[in-house]
């Protein structure tokens, strides 16, 4: 029986038999690419080259669109057209380039992330944190308290696009920074990734 045993642990190691267990989120997991869906690979890699350009543009962008001002960044919509990817997906690209960012001091003296309105107001609803607007009726509220100045306040938001040949895929991934007021386009950074599907 230890015998057989023994031939049967030989065999699988022979034919690259895989255990279960973690992988880096550098590289694929066996059996990903057998899959039509873009490697979470390209997912982490993506949301990396993203945080990179954003930070190494930061400079320019603070002297040209912000003027210096500290802006508002709004996590906007992804808009998913691969034909075979979740939003979660890109949800969670967004989300990474978010924090990354986040670990620079240099976007923080620049930048100030605000989290989704409804969320935010629904954590202090129930948690009964705030001041009403004008509670004395007098003028000396915090009207405003909740302004965001259009002019520098800027939507991050994503376009994901799949194009489909048999078992061949190409993704498109475009991040772009939005200015509120006129919508103009003050920064995009493009991932775009194409494999075969292994059989």
């Amino acid at each position: 029986m230890a015998k057989l045993l023994t031939v049967g642990v030989l065999a699988c190691l022979l034919a690259g038999c895989q255990q279960g267990g973690r992988v880096s989120v550098y590289e694929d997991a066996p059996g990903e690419m057998r899959s039509s869906q873009m490697p979470t690979r390209d997912l982490v890699e993506a949301s990396d080259r993203v945080a990179e350009a954003f930070i190494s543009d930061i400079n320019r962008l603070s002297e040209q669109d912000w003027e210096g001002y500290r802006v508002n960044l709004i996590l906007g919509d992804i808009q998913n057209k691969t034909g075979t990817m979740r939003t979660e997906d890109f949800e969670l690209v967004q989300h990474r380039i978010k924090d990354s960012l986040m670990g620079s001091r240099m976007f923080r003296d620049n930048v100030k992330v605000i989290s989704d309105k409804r969320r935010t107001e629904d954590l202090n609803r129930r948690q009964g944190v705030g001041v009403e607007d004008d509670p004395m009726q007098d003028g000396t509220g915090r009207r405003n308290a909740n302004y965001l100045n259009p002019d520098y306040t800027f939507h991050m938001i994503a376009d994901a696009y799949g194009s489909h040949r048999g078992d061949v895929h190409l993704y498109y991934l475009s991040f772009t920074l939005l200015r509120a007021s006129d919508r103009e386009e003050v920064f995009s950074k493009r991932y775009e990734m194409k494999f075969k599907e292994r059989r």
